[in-house]
């Protein structure tokens, strides 16, 4: 019984010195970065960005022509957008770069990572969608 006990206890601190070190990893990549992000999430913020620029176009053209399942789509693929934008603006440090709030920002990046997941799961397939138009 020991032995199993010593086996996981083994198993939580490699569990925790991975942690640790991509948090670490995260923390200096955030300090260096002149934006205040991870680079994924500038990558992530770009596209979302320009995919609701594109949305908020196609909305107004199909607005003129009275397409209104296509203006529902846009709406939709905007709200989303915007969600996904506002998740990211938490976790970019804004002004001068502590440490500290490098450390905490990229924690809170960690932590958000599977709903910015999920909400860039729900942009693809609005912009599947918006191609299929």
């Amino acid at each position: 019984m020991e032995v199993l006990a010593a086996i996981g206890l083994a198993g939580n601190i490699i569990q925790f010195i991975d942690f640790g070190g991509k948090l670490i990893s995260k923390t200096a990549e955030i300090q260096k970065s002149g934006a205040g992000a991870l680079a994924d999430n500038i990558n992530i913020e770009t596209a979302t960005n320009d995919l609701a620029l594109l949305s908020t176009k196609l909305h107004d053209s199909a607005k003129s022509t009275g397409d209104t399942a296509l203006q529902e789509l846009c709406q939709s693929c905007n709200t989303v957008a915007t969600e996904l934008l506002t998740v990211l603006g938490t976790i970019k440090v804004h002004g001068k770069q502590h440490k500290w709030k490098s450390f905490r920002k990229a924690l809170q990046s960690v932590w958000s990572k599977d709903e910015i997941a999920l909400l860039e799961q729900r942009l693809a397939r609005f912009r599947d969608e918006l191609n299929l138009r």
